[in-house]
């Protein structure tokens, strides 16, 4: 009995330790890196992987493309393509496949698990918010459809950069479906709530960045994963603004706890904006 209350009160100082250092380094590392270098460090952490999921589509990602994508053979772009986990299997059931992964260890799998008439660019959403290989991509628009891999949109901190991409991405497929998949915020929660101990720490962080001689950004991430570095999470306002900027509607995923996912279906026919 004795060794259970020891091992019970152990495990709680363990957990308890893990949390905090958790928390000090989300908090000094969110406030007193660079947007810039915040995506840097997310890339370098997923560079450690070799691949990222399961071989194949989860069960929610398959029963949302049978829903929402065209039918095969259509040509689809799927962004933050990771090693090629979705690019293989949407080949599979036969369709046409481009992607672009800003991972250079990650493109290079996918680039060998695609093939050959597939094409591969190395490319982060900030880069294509930049307009960063748009005579590329639009060579091979118009897409049937446009997916955004497994809750990589979570990665693009900046709000101005999500909605430029989003842009970006409906004039390569201003008819088709966007697909997006995301680190969601529960229903009615702020997305920045956090422990008092993580509050103290970012305002250590915020004075690390003046001396680094950084400018204050609103937008900050919402959390750092060890395993998959700073996020930001998407509400359903925030979903539906984007949507609406670029004249479409929102189709929510039929899970939404299991990772966030929505589609983004145009209203009516349009023309590239």
């Amino acid at each position: 009995m004795r060794c259970g209350l020891a091992h019970v009160r152990a495990d709680r100082f363990v957990s308890r330790g893990l949390e905090r250092s958790r928390a000090l380094l989300q908090g000094v590392l969110s406030e007193s890196l660079s947007t810039a270098e915040q995506a840097a460090l997310t890339q370098r952490i997923y560079a450690l992987r070799e691949t990222y999921g399961p071989p194949g589509l989860w069960p929610w990602e398959q029963a949302w493309f049978e829903r929402d994508l065209p039918p095969p053979p259509a040509r689809l772009l799927v962004g933050g393509c990771g090693s090629g986990r979705e690019l293989r299997a949407l080949v599979q059931q036969g369709y046409r496949v481009d992607g672009f992964e800003p991972v250079a260890s990650l493109c290079a799998s996918a680039r060998r698990a695609l093939p050959g008439g597939a094409r591969l660019w190395q490319l982060g959403y900030e880069e294509l918010a930049r307009g960063a290989a748009a005579s590329e991509l639009g060579a091979e628009a118009p897409y049937g459809a446009v997916i955004l891999g497994w809750g990589s949109f979570s990665h693009v901190i900046d709000r101005r950069q999500r909605e430029h991409a989003i842009r970006a991405l409906d004039r390569l497929c201003p008819r088709g479906p966007l697909l997006l998949s995301f680190h969601a915020a529960r229903p009615g929660e702020p997305t920045q709530r956090r422990s008092a101990l993580e509050a103290r720490v970012r305002w250590m962080g915020r004075g690390l960045r003046e001396l680094r001689g950084l400018a204050p950004s609103e937008d900050r991430p919402d959390g750092f994963l060890p395993h998959a570095g700073f996020i930001h999470t998407c509400s359903e306002d925030e979903l539906r603004e984007l949507a609406r900027c670029v004249r479409r509607e929102v189709r929510w995923g039929d899970q939404p706890r299991a990772y966030g996912h929505a589609t983004f279906v145009s209203e009516a026919p349009h023309m590239s904006r």
